[in-house]
């Protein structure tokens, strides 16, 4: 948990870490298509790496829309909602 912690406090921002989720989606590698899939302690302490692209590597197999234009969305349905709920 103090990891997860710190890893929030390093970046609290909750589009950074669909960013990250998303890019984890998109690598045949951190999904385990190669053997091996990340695991929390390994997405909390490589996550910046992540989001660089040094997993990257193969093809995108997964063609359904992404974590982060899903939380976009949620975030905008949400505003929508207290803009209407004035």
């Amino acid at each position: 948990m103090e990891k997860i912690k710190d890893a929030l406090k390093r970046n609290p921002d909750e589009a950074w870490w669909a960013r990250v989720i998303e890019k984890i989606y998109e690598s045949p590698f951190l999904r385990g298509e190669k053997g091996w899939k990340a695991n929390i302690d390994f997405v909390v302490g490589k996550a910046e790496e992540i989001l660089d692209g040094k997993y990257d590597g193969g093809s995108r197999v997964c063609t359904q829309p992404g974590i982060a234009a899903w939380l976009r969305n949620s975030q905008e349905a949400e505003k929508k909602e207290g803009e209407n709920g004035k």
